[in-house]
């Protein structure tokens, strides 16, 4: 082998070489940043349905319908979430009683705690009792309790007035009187 077979063959070996590792850190670089972001949503998600917990907002309602993309690898939550999904469909408000309330709520922190389980989070020291313990102001309930009463008597107001037309058109127009000749009850002879 000469000396110019030796050099071109170190050459190429250190140009390989160069390329793998830069093609390998750059790959390893790439998935690193995948999974950092995928940490990142479901931390923000679970953070966001923690500090959402005990209030039915647009925010909570957006992280519930953000489960399945940012949680899709994880069964047990998406087990968890399934079941307190399926608590929260019913068909009338009236179907929605403190025993239905409270079996949604113990599948809610299920769920949260199944979150918090997952092994990108690594949250698994925020147990049952410390889910379901959270802060929310009386004065702040009482105004959510006091805005969903006005809304019930306006809509029982609304009902009401709907209701009005057909009843003032039932009274303006009073049955006709039987033709002539006519018996009450019976029929024409």
């Amino acid at each position: 082998m000469s000396i110019n077979e030796i050099i071109a063959t170190g050459i190429t070996s250190f140009v390989f070489a160069v390329f793998s590792s830069l093609a390998t850190f750059y790959l390893v670089n790439i998935c690193y940043a995948k999974k950092q972001a995928k940490r990142k949503d479901k931390m923000f998600l679970f953070c966001s349905l923690m500090a959402t917990r005990d209030m039915m907002e647009r925010e909570w309602i957006r992280s519930l319908n953000l489960i399945t993309i940012v949680f899709g690898d994880n069964n047990n939550v998406l087990t968890a979430w399934q079941n307190y999904h399926n608590s929260l469909k019913v068909e009338k408000t009236e179907e929605w009683t403190d025993v239905k309330r409270a079996e949604a709520r113990k599948l809610q922190i299920k769920l949260l705690e199944a979150m918090a389980n997952d092994k990108d989070l690594d949250y698994g020291k925020i147990t049952w009792d410390v889910i379901d313990d959270s802060y929310y102001p009386v004065w702040l309930k009482t105004q959510h309790e006091r805005q969903e009463n006005e809304g019930k008597m306006i809509s029982q107001g609304l009902e009401a007035m709907n209701m009005l037309p057909s009843m003032m058109s039932a009274m303006s127009n009073p049955p006709k009187p039987y033709p002539s000749g006519a018996k009450k009850g019976g029929r024409k002879p």
